[in-house]
């Protein structure tokens, strides 16, 4: 504020006198229970995925996405997958399969639907 004027700068103004008037802080090395309020120096690379599989966030059907182009669409439920389960149903067009949280997602699934949103005939 000049006098009881206000000055407005553009983004690329503030963001230049933010670089002008700012100095890079040198890295240090913190354990990880001293790293809150901290930011990284560089990127951080994993060696492998965490989880090793895409998982399920939540309880959901899986099918595969050219079924939706006849909707709607009733579809056999062909298995269900648990969280730690080794096996898991091949899904294929015209088929689905009910996949709990934590579970991973079975081969040929690519598409979602929460539970919520499907509604069961009572037949497999």
């Amino acid at each position: 504020m000049l006098g009881k004027e206000f000055v407005l700068l553009t983004p690329q103004q503030a963001w230049l006198s933010i670089l002008t008037h700012t100095t890079c802080l040198a890295a240090t090395d913190v354990s990880a229970d001293e790293a809150l309020g901290h930011v990284l120096a560089e990127p951080v690379l994993a060696d492998r995925d965490m989880p090793p599989a895409n998982r399920s966030a939540r309880t959901d059907s899986r099918f595969a996405a050219a079924d939706l182009l006849r909707m709607p669409i009733t579809l056999p439920i062909i298995g269900e997958v648990a969280a730690g389960s080794l096996a898991a149903p091949v899904v294929t067009e015209g088929t689905c399969a009910c996949i709990f949280t934590g579970a991973n997602v079975p081969p040929g699934a690519d598409t979602v639907v929460q539970l919520e949103d499907t509604r069961s005939t009572g037949r497999r």
